[in-house]
């Protein structure tokens, strides 16, 4: 090992003994023991510098792998000093690979380790103490007898087993990347589809908990529409999870965001709706069809004329039926914060612009299906059905005799209104 990044090797493994012989002067069980006491004593004096040398590498995320080289020892300095605990992933001639988490997160190990192990080389970063717990009254009675926040927690079983309340209070585990349990799958694709009569959620790692399932739908949808903008619990009791204009209880968001982070999964960075962390809620890697709709829509207006006429098809191609249009209850939000009106301004704008172009080049079929498309975003608006009635019927537009037209070959171009009623009503 390296002289320089193996010294966090040893500044660690000395920390981790001297924390575990002040919590437990008895335990002494090896050749490896001695060992490690004779290091944790020659380090005693420099090895703070190390341990804090790596909090400057770690970092503020609430968890995550990191790698330390001999180029970590000109990170810059950082004033941290709130409870982390890590542990050593893997060696190797290139650099150490670590894993940490600090309370509420997942920290990422080997978990083919057996408990015991696990426990001498999970190592904390901080003035503190580290506890484990095995099963979820362990869980509970170790969070009771912490006598201040420098002590964590970290739960050595199935973190899917225990609430969402009680994850946000300790250290949970994950595998980590290039492990044997760690499972790299092919790329999974969670969507959000709102531009639909009722909304679903594809991509899913297991289905919602039944009797959760409509603010399951309803809190992905939000977080989906606020990207990159952490969501308060209150905002989410308040204005999301309320029935009948009563506010959801703490225990109805716990529930709900421990069905949605299990429906969602994970990936190599940890579970797609993020621990908790200070009561904010952040959800990543999921697309959203509204979102498409808005970014087709934007880029179309600052397209070429052909370049534009596809983007208009590709927009109005991802409305499925009337946003909503099968919701009984919830969803209110999505009126009151204006997300439906921007629906509906894009909308008719995107729908006349495509039936505009499509006339431009006598495509009467995809001029007509434009405004369809349009009514579906909004069926109020006096523009599109306007519009709708001035679009010429089928007819035969040749003068060669009945039965020419049906005989033309479909263009790409028109493809879509031929298709749409397949779509609708079969074939």
């Amino acid at each position: 090992m390296s002289e320089g990044y193996g010294l966090f090797a040893l500044a660690i493994a000395a920390k981790g003994r001297r924390d575990r012989l002040r919590t437990d002067p008895d335990s002494h069980d090896s050749d490896t023991d001695d060992v490690l006491d004779d290091l944790a004593q020659r380090l005693q004096s420099g090895d703070a510098q190390l341990i804090a040398r790596l909090r400057d590498v770690i970092g503020s995320e609430l968890d995550g792998e990191v790698h330390v080289g001999n180029d970590s020892f000109g990170v810059p300095m950082r004033a941290d000093f709130d409870p982390v605990v890590v542990t050593l992933i893997e060696s190797s001639p290139q650099g150490l690979t670590l894993g940490y988490a600090r309370e509420g997160g997942s920290l990422p190990v080997d978990l083919t380790i057996s408990y015991q192990d696990l426990a001498t080389t999970i190592v904390a970063l901080h003035d503190g103490a580290v506890r484990f717990a095995q099963s979820d009254n362990e869980l509970v009675r170790a969070l009771a007898r912490r006598r201040d926040a420098s002590t964590l927690v970290v739960f050595l079983g199935d973190p899917t087993e225990i609430d969402e309340e009680l994850r946000e209070l300790c250290v949970t585990l994950r595998a980590a990347s290039g492990t044997t349990l760690f499972t790299n799958t092919p790329s999974r694709h969670v969507r959000v589809e709102l531009l639909r009569a009722y909304p679903q959620v594809q991509g899913l790692v297991e289905d919602f908990v039944p009797t959760l399932r409509r603010r399951c739908v309803e809190m992905v949808a939000y977080l989906a529409m606020h990207p990159g903008e952490p969501v308060t619990g209150d905002r989410l009791r308040t204005r999301v999870l309320l029935h009948a204009n009563v506010d959801a209880s703490k225990t109805t968001l716990s529930n709900t965001a421990s069905s949605v982070r299990r429906a969602l999964g994970s990936d190599e960075h940890g579970y797609l709706l993020e621990p908790v962390s200070s009561g904010l809620y952040h959800q990543r890697e999921v697309e959203f069809d509204v979102a498409d709709f808005h970014r087709l829509v934007a880029r179309s207006r600052q397209s070429s004329s052909d370049e534009a006429f596809e983007l208009y098809v590709q927009a109005l191609r991802l409305v499925h039926g009337e946003p909503l249009a099968s919701v009984l209850k919830g969803f209110e939000w999505f009126t009151f914060e204006g997300h439906r009106a921007q629906l509906q301004r894009d909308g008719e704008w995107v729908a006349l612009a495509l039936h505009d172009a499509a006339l431009g080049r006598g495509d009467v079929e995809t001029a007509f299906w434009s405004l369809r498309q349009g009514l579906l975003l909004d069926p109020d608006s006096d523009e599109l059905s306007d519009a709708l009635e001035r679009v010429p019927r089928l007819r035969q537009f040749r003068g060669d005799g009945i039965g020419a037209a049906q005989d033309e070959s479909v263009r790409a171009s028109r493809a879509v209104a031929v298709s749409w009623a397949f779509e609708r009503f079969g074939r």
